[in-house]
């Protein structure tokens, strides 16, 4: 993968028409996955300016400002996502990542719930919320959220093997 070319074809792409929100949202992904948090950041605020209820570039720009651990920011940009479309499974979920990297557990779990409530077949919901059971030694939920996921995944060994160790601890 060659991302420096593609940003520079987006670049040149955003000069010859600056309103097309693809390649802003483009752009930015790029940036994003190379690391230019700071550059993803500018492009995004500037998309937003345009359009300030444009939930995929708030909800990058949350993923941004979570990746610099601006966590409040964070919050907020997801909230606002959910409070624009509250079928927005992502936003949920990632507001679960935040609240477990906070040590508050029960707001987690509600984002995760609230990601299936949106999204019943959000498998990353579903494995998040088995993860911190596990942590959380509340074994019951934690084989209710495995057994949820093994129709998914049937061949998963590493589903069965944690379904193993649950079962006798």
């Amino acid at each position: 993968k060659d991302i420096d070319s593609s940003i520079k074809t987006y670049e040149k792409v955003l000069k010859l028409s600056p309103d097309d929100k693809e390649s802003h949202l483009h752009i930015s992904a790029l940036y994003m996955s190379s690391g230019r948090h700071n550059e993803a950041r500018k492009v995004l605020g500037r998309l937003i300016e345009r359009e300030p209820d444009n939930v995929l570039a708030l909800h990058y720009l949350g993923i941004v400002e979570s990746e610099l651990k601006n966590y409040d920011k964070a919050v907020e940009l997801f909230l606002k996502v959910i409070d624009i479309n509250p079928d927005f499974d992502s936003a949920y979920l990632h507001l679960g990542f935040i609240m477990e990297l906070q040590s508050k557990n029960e707001e987690a779990e509600n984002y995760y719930k609230k990601a299936l409530d949106a999204n019943p077949h959000n498998l990353t919901a579903r494995e998040q919320l088995a993860q911190m059971y596990i942590r959380q030694k509340t074994t019951d939920k934690a084989i209710e959220k495995l057994k949820e996921l093994k129709p998914y995944h049937p061949a998963n060994i590493a589903i069965h093997r944690r379904l193993a160790l649950l079962y006798i601890d």
